[in-house]
């Protein structure tokens, strides 16, 4: 499986921003074709030009898998590099004008091939089949009233290679720590879910770090951590106590030990949990 380039998949709809009309007959300029080749330009394999029907088992193919699926205004906690797969009723009723699919790029923004100007609603218009919407905007108007999000699986389902992560050590919990506390939690055979290392205490993240704290610090009966998925005053403690640190089950402010002592060893590459 190729790990998709998303700013070159990104650049196939930017260029052709201005030149393509929208066409669903030979050749084809509509949303799944452009997507489909955008993702080949990313690395994806090449299975020529699809339809929202047959995609689905294309990007399980590429490592892409459904990260949500219900109504499209609930459909709000996209990333970088998802691909929306909106259908009127069903996916597999989801051809022609009964579905529609694009790409999301940065800064919320919906990269999409349609026969509608969005600013507007002209029809057809001349050279203006791809369009850029914020996603937010998007979801409020479309008649697609059902999506799925299929993201792309890279670090969740692999055991990174070393649990080091290279990061500042300045005691404060930044992303950069989240990420070296996931690099830690995957190495030893924590599942991160489709998000993987992402940089975000989410709640498979803080759920999967108090497994691991129970099990390190062989915590049982009232002091084992309830796995919640909440970083709370518990969880905080048990890491105080895993550094050494005065257990007072708070991250102090501006600067903590206890992130301090975890970010050198996520630094030197110790197995900690």
């Amino acid at each position: 499986m190729n790990i998709i380039d998303v700013a070159k998949a990104i650049k196939f709809y930017q260029d052709n921003v201005g030149k393509k009309t929208y066409n669903m007959t030979a050749p084809r300029f509509d949303c799944s074709s452009t997507l489909c080749n955008a993702l080949i330009a990313g690395g994806a394999t090449n299975k020529g030009e699809l339809s929202t029907v047959t995609m689905p088992a294309w990007l399980k193919e590429n490592g892409y898998q459904v990260v949500y699926e219900g109504a499209t205004t609930g459909a709000t906690a996209v990333k970088y590099g998802d691909v929306p797969l909106m259908y009127v009723t069903t996916v597999e009723a989801s051809g022609g004008s009964n579905g529609h699919t694009g790409l999301i790029g940065n800064n919320d923004t919906f990269w999409n091939t349609t026969a509608t100007r969005f600013s507007d609603g002209a029809l057809f218009v001349q050279g203006q089949a791809v369009q850029s919407p914020k996603w937010s905007d998007y979801i409020k108007y479309t008649r697609m009233k059902k999506t799925q999000i299929w993201r792309q699986v890279t670090t969740s389902t692999s055991k990174p290679a070393s649990p080091a992560f290279n990061l500042k050590i300045d005691g404060i919990w930044g992303s950069d720590t989240w990420k070296g506390i996931q690099t830690m939690l995957a190495y030893i055979g924590h599942n991160l879910g489709a998000s993987g290392i992402d940089g975000v205490g989410g709640t498979i993240t803080v759920k999967a770090l108090q497994s691991a704290l129970n099990a390190k610090l062989k915590l049982t009966g009232n002091a084992k951590l309830v796995v919640d998925g909440i970083l709370g005053v518990a969880t905080i403690k048990a890491l105080q106590k895993l550094f050494g640190t005065p257990q007072d089950g708070f991250v102090s402010k501006p600067t903590s030990q206890m992130v301090w002592k975890m970010q050198e060893a996520i630094k030197a590459g110790k197995v900690w949990l």
